[in-house]
């Protein structure tokens, strides 16, 4: 059916009218390409291939074009040979071009791209003589070519394929410069590059050229279904059925001469956000070369290159080339209102760009760029809160090592140094496989990523790792765009690693590592330590402190933290917490000399024992939570009651259980009877929460006492608020309310009922008659609402789905709104019919979770309370969602 669809008209680059949905249509790549076109900037002359014939081409089961999308690039290819003077499959001065991928959405490196489609034998000598009749760039042209076409188009191994050319770069102990291989080594490389090819199927690379570029054209859509692709797009959340527009491209050569050469260029620092153009440029090269990271790249500016190399940097070899594309990212910059990658080529002095996009940035430099910006009266302040990804900023707060120099004065040397392409320092042990980092990340062990060069089937493991340290490329290179666009600290162009993969070693500054031995590595400086080093917690970012309050002016939530540590309440009320959501009763009982009270007070015989146990028990407790409250009596703080079940409590090792049986002067096996009386089949959904507090009244009065008391000793100007965990329905709720009435003693409260069972949600109505807020417990929700516990969800929950799906967010991390936010929504409305004003929160972790906090500003939650680490990310997330949800 598809395959009988007649395609959309192609059109070159600015011709006609400007798409009415550029990017959805023609890929980021194809669109940006076409703007600048608009705006009359010098790249040259393509077309795109939209992202319907995408469907087209891959409905057909062997990748095939369809007869009429055929005729469509027919008559788009001899508009092109009509722009740009040249015509395709000539032996004289051929038209060749570039097939790239343009997913609307970046994919950095997962998709394919295919050069110099079009060169054949017979128009060898046609090239040759663009460069004053040199063979030798003829061959290098069509050496890449036999080699991104056997990997690409006929699935024959790259590593394989480009070793020969990487042998005849060997002289002794050296490689070779590129200019340095012989014409006469180069046809021997291209020889034996075709026999491997023509291995395949019989035929290699067509000597038709048309024939190339409809395989190369197929090859391109293809690569959108390719393992690699997918693992991608399921780990960011893009949908398969987007798809991916094909650009077809006159070629421009940065390999033609030394004189010549290709970069990309950055309008502002991606790690920093600093405005000053950032980027790196290799002379006799072409676009593959500095992305893949095969040779080591210079500064585009003078004062970016390397102490001595200052003549090398591209401002230094090109002025007029580099004048001019500082001017032309201001321009784009300028237009696109977004920092730009642009990728560019100069072809014997003549500057052209083939593509530029939006540029991926750390989350410094977003968060910098955005306060620019409004500062350059360009955006105003919500368009700059909505830049931002509010998960993102998360990263800022990652420990970081301190200065090289400082380390150095403590007689602590780094192994080596490279080029520092991600910020932040990260610890952990020395893998060499991507694979290798994937086993070692699901056993809870920290891991650093070492490889020669990056490439897109080592993302899977990038995002595993702690860290990743490269030998080769440069800082835009696939790992150092990887690394940033995820986070991860990151060292890229370290000459002076070798790795030894058939010992499984690392050679670095005169030592040799085993495989798992620790490192430290420093994306901020660029240096590699043996061993783990103590890290610092990172510094401020004034921007960030600007950002968030425009955030807290916007937001409707009020958001609060969970915690029982003052140390850590302190914290949280410096990064935005106006209140304590949730403290719990259990980690205060954590000291084993408390945790030695709660046993005997649950197994002791004696009644006064018991009751010697409670009482040291409330006073403890009182003590721990005058503490935190003194931290800002201000504040309104909410604490829980014990909520754990008491198998949590007991004692589980022999020696434990011996010195609990000795304290209470029983026989061990007397203690053992009374521990297995109080263990459960289910203790998950048994005595816990609720049931527990009233089971043991007296435990909940102690509780109740030490909350008061320690509110009163500090002056608390609000309310206590006590929350009550695992209520099901209105008579537990009614009790509990009785007994802290009877503690009281006339002083001031809340109650609150932390609503974690759909039974609770369904009497929101009846509950409201005793409650003063609702608070839901969204994690122990989830688990009954799914019957799947969340410690087993990440190998589980996709396979129990009903309808799985790819993409269907983890319902422990992002509310699952189908489920869930039924009954939430349905408590919310029951609940404000019988009390309008009352208050409903959220205090599982979603409530840090951007999507989560969305669908709270939707269903009109009034607070969230989540880890202190994450208020950062959840006020920049509440002030997002009021954006996106204000009134029209």
């Amino acid at each position: 059916m598809l395959s009988s669809m007649k395609p959309e008209r192609i059109q070159l680059f600015g011709e006609g009218d400007a798409p009415q949905k550029p990017i959805e249509t023609l890929g980021a790549k194809g669109a940006g390409l076409d703007e600048m076109a608009r705006l009359g900037l010098p790249i040259p002359p393509g077309f795109v291939i939209p992202t319907s014939a995408y469907r087209l081409v891959t409905s057909d089961e062997a990748g095939s074009i369809p007869e009429s999308l055929k005729l469509e690039i027919d008559d788009a290819l001899r508009r092109l040979e009509e722009a740009s003077g040249k015509r395709f499959g000539a032996a004289e001065n051929p038209l060749l071009v570039s097939v790239r991928s343009g997913a609307a959405i970046s994919m950095p490196g997962m998709l394919d791209t295919i050069l110099n489609i079009g060169l054949t034998r017979s128009s060898l000598d046609g090239l040759a003589a663009r460069s004053g009749g040199s063979r030798r760039f003829a061959l290098d042209s069509y050496r890449r070519l036999l080699e991104m076409f056997g990997a690409i188009a006929l699935g024959l191994p790259s590593d394989a394929l480009e070793a020969h050319y990487e042998e005849a770069r060997v002289d002794g102990f050296r490689l070779r410069a590129p200019e340095d291989v012989s014409e006469e080594r180069l046809e021997e490389v291209v020889r034996a590059l075709e026999d491997e090819l023509c291995r395949v199927d019989g035929m290699g690379l067509p000597q038709d050229p048309r024939e190339q570029l409809y395989r190369a054209i197929s090859a391109v859509f293809r690569s959108w279904d390719a393992p690699r692709a997918k693992r991608y797009r399921e780990s960011e959340g893009i949908a398969d059925s987007l798809g991916t527009a094909c650009t077809v491209q006159e070629m421009v050569f940065g390999n033609l001469s030394p004189r010549c050469g290709t970069g990309v260029l950055v309008s502002r620092n991606p790690t920093t956000g600093e405005p000053k153009l950032y980027g790196e440029y290799l002379p006799n090269a072409q676009g593959e070369d500095i992305v893949g990271g095969s040779r080591i790249p210079y500064s585009i500016a003078r004062n970016g290159t390397a102490p001595g190399n200052e003549e090398r940097s591209l401002e230094a070899r090109h002025p007029d080339a580099y004048a001019r594309l500082s001017e032309i990212a201001r321009t784009l910059e300028a237009h696109f209102r977004d920092i730009q990658e642009i990728e560019f080529t100069i072809e014997e002095g003549e500057l052209f760009f083939l593509q530029t996009r939006a540029a991926k940035r750390s989350a410094r430099a977003a968060v910098r760029f955005a306060v620019d910006l409004v500062r350059e009266g360009r955006i105003d302040k919500d368009e700059a809160l909505m830049r931002v990804d509010a998960a993102s900023l998360e990263r800022l707060f990652r420990p970081t090592l301190e200065p090289p120099t400082a380390l150095e004065a403590r007689g602590i040397k780094p192994l080596a140094r490279g080029l520092p392409a991600s910020p932040g320092a990260a610890i952990g042990e020395l893998v060499f496989d991507p694979d290798e980092a994937i086993i070692r990340a699901a056993e809870g062990r920290e891991v650093i990523l070492v490889r020669r060069e990056t490439s897109p089937e080592d993302v899977h493991g990038m995002k595993a790792a702690a860290g990743i340290l490269t030998r080769g490329g440069g800082m835009t290179s696939h790992a150092a765009v990887v690394a940033r666009g995820l986070g991860k600290p990151s060292v890229v162009g370290c000459a002076s690693v070798d790795i030894d993969t058939k010992s499984r070693l690392l050679h670095i500054g005169g030592v040799s590592l085993p495989e798992g031995s620790p490192i430290t590595l420093d994306g901020t400086s660029g240096a590699i330590y043996e061993g783990a080093l103590e890290l610092s917690a990172s510094g401020a970012l004034q921007e960030l402190d600007t950002l968030l309050t425009w955030a807290d002016a916007r937001r409707r939530l009020t958001l609060k933290v969970n915690t029982e540590s003052p140390s850590k309440l302190a914290l949280a009320r410096a990064l935005g917490a106006s209140g304590v959501g949730l403290c719990r009763i259990e980690p205060l009982l954590f000291p084993e000399f408390r945790r030695n009270a709660i046993q005997r007070y649950f197994l002791s015989n004696e009644e006064n024992a018991a009751k010697e146990a409670l009482d040291a028990l409330e006073l403890g407790l009182r003590s721990d939570l005058e503490a935190l409250f003194t931290v800002d009596p201000s504040i309104p703080y909410t604490v829980r009651l014990l909520d754990w079940p008491i198998e949590n409590f007991l004692p589980n090792e022999p020696k434990e259980k011996s010195r609990l049986a000795s304290s209470l002067g029983i026989s061990e096996e007397a203690l053992e009877q009374s521990i297995s009386a109080l263990c459960e089949i289910n203790p998950a959904i048994g005595r816990r929460g609720v049931r527990l507090n009233l089971l043991y009244p007296e435990l909940a009065s102690a509780q109740i006492r030490a909350i008061f008391n320690a509110a009163e000793r500090s002056a608390l100007e609000a309310p206590i608020e006590f929350l009550i965990p695992m209520i099901s329905g209105p008579t537990e709720l009614r009790l509990i309310r009785e007994r802290i009435e009877s503690e009281a003693s006339g002083r001031a409260f809340r109650l609150g009922a932390l609503i974690e069972t759909p039974r609770a949600c369904l009497l929101a109505d009846r509950l409201a008659a005793y409650a003063d807020f609702f608070s839901f417990g969204t994690n122990d929700l989830t688990q009954l609402v799914f019957g799947l516990s969340r410690d087993d969800a990440s190998a589980l929950w996709r396979d129990l789905l009903e309808e799985p799906s790819k993409h269907t967010q983890n319902p422990f991390a992002t509310i699952d709104r189908a489920g869930l936010g039924t009954l939430i929504q349905r408590a919310i409305e029951l609940g404000r019919s019988k009390k309008p004003d009352l208050v409903f929160g959220i205090s599982g972790e979603h409530g840090a979770d951007p999507a989560s906090i969305h669908y709270a500003e939707e269903l009109g939650i009034d607070f969230i309370s989540c880890s202190p680490p994450r208020l950062p990310s959840a006020r920049l997330s509440a002030a997002q969602a009021a954006i996106l949800h204000k009134p029209t």
